[in-house]
């Protein structure tokens, strides 16, 4: 399934996503607006990437891009991953996550840190690649950033074989 930067004729769609993902991970409606989301799109002050046809996307994954002071580096931020529960199971998540660092490593970044729930896929998937920190942020630097930027593309079961290790985000 195609990967994709959302387009206006998806935002019908990505707003369902968008409820959807709300209710279900916070309990409550999304409280934003197609507007404001589609006018920081044009700005570029966030990415939303979506996975399906053009007006009928599944998933959607969001992210801006980020400073480390500490290493002095930029790289991106995922907000938020979300597929739609009839479409899970297919490695869409993992899909979105190499998508946004391959992304991010073409903008000249070098590391995406994002955080999720504990019983999603991707807190699985973050915690088998990723450097946590305290309050649940996570970290993807080093060799173990590129290895996920080239696995974007990749089907699932490539993605499960070839996703690094934790220490090499501790390697340049």
């Amino acid at each position: 399934m195609d990967i994709r930067n959302a387009v206006a004729a998806d935002d019908a769609a990505l707003e369902v996503l968008l409820q959807a993902y709300m209710q279900e991970s916070f309990g409550r409606p999304w409280g934003g607006s197609l507007q404001a989301l589609a006018r920081a799109r044009a700005e570029g002050a966030v990415h939303v990437l979506v996975a399906g046809d053009v007006g009928a996307p599944i998933a959607f994954a969001a992210w801006i891009t980020s400073y480390d002071l500490q290493r002095c580096v930029s790289g991106g931020e995922i907000l938020d991953v979300y597929v739609s529960a009839w479409d899970r199971g297919r490695g869409m998540a993992a899909r979105l996550v190499m998508r946004v660092a391959a992304d991010v490593q073409k903008q000249g970044g070098a590391y995406v840190r994002g955080q999720a729930t504990s019983d999603s896929t991707v807190q699985r998937l973050y915690e088998r690649v990723a450097v946590s920190h305290p309050g649940a942020n996570i970290h993807v630097g080093g060799r173990a950033f590129r290895a996920l930027a080239a696995l974007s593309g990749a089907s699932p079961r490539a993605i499960l074989q070839a996703l690094p290790e934790r220490s090499w985000n501790d390697e340049p």
